[in-house]
This record gives C-alpha cells, structure tokens and sequence, in this order.
C-alpha cells in the first residue's frame, strides 16, 4: 500500500518522503529534501532507532539500526515527530511505500 505519513508541526505539515535504511553509517539522521544537514532533532532520531532503542524495542528488527528519514519542511524542535515517525517505521519495515504522490491514505499524527 502506498502510504503519506505527515509531521504537523507549528510551521505547517511536514510529510515523510522517505526512509532509507544506512547499512555504513555512524549514526541515523532526519534531512529535509533538498538539504544535506541535518536537522535539530538528528541525535535524538538516533537514539529512537538505533539498536536497543525505543523504537527498536518494539519493532524488532526491521525497527533497528541506521536509517535516512527525508521531510518535506523542517523539524525542529519537540517530541511530536516521534509517534508519525514511529507509524512510518512500522509501515516500512511491514513493505509498505512511504510517498506523497497518489497515496492510498495518509496518515497525519502527532504526539
């Protein structure tokens, strides 16, 4: 299922275009789409992810290691990213297509 996981944040909404599993990488981090920084929140997308964390505590394996999670809008600062970004890993790790274009639903959540 094609599937649009949005961010709201106080800026307007910041959907999910991708998540791309890092196989080399030191660390998970969050980018917008035409930047190569990462955003405020990066290190604390790491912990969430990485092997032992609180996201892959309760995924499994599919929910762990290094990831790239590219947003339409900035991040930048809260913790009302972590419950959309939890549903896309969960979405992605289940083989669904994280996409904006033409979804078969989207899902706006906050935490």
């Amino acid at each position: 299922m094609r599937v649009c996981v949005i961010v709201p944040t106080t800026e307007g909404p910041a959907p999910i275009l991708r998540l791309s599993p890092l196989a080399h990488a030191p660390r998970s981090v969050m980018r917008t789409q035409d930047d190569y920084r990462p955003l405020p929140p990066s290190g604390r997308y790491h912990a969430f992810v990485q092997t032992g964390g609180a996201l892959a505590n309760r995924l499994g394996p599919e929910g762990s290691g290094q990831f790239e999670l590219r947003l339409g809008a900035a991040v930048e600062t809260g913790r009302s990213w972590e419950l959309p970004v939890a549903i896309a890993h969960w979405l992605h790790a289940q083989g669904h297509e994280l996409t904006v274009e033409a979804p078969d639903l989207v899902i706006w959540a906050t935490g």
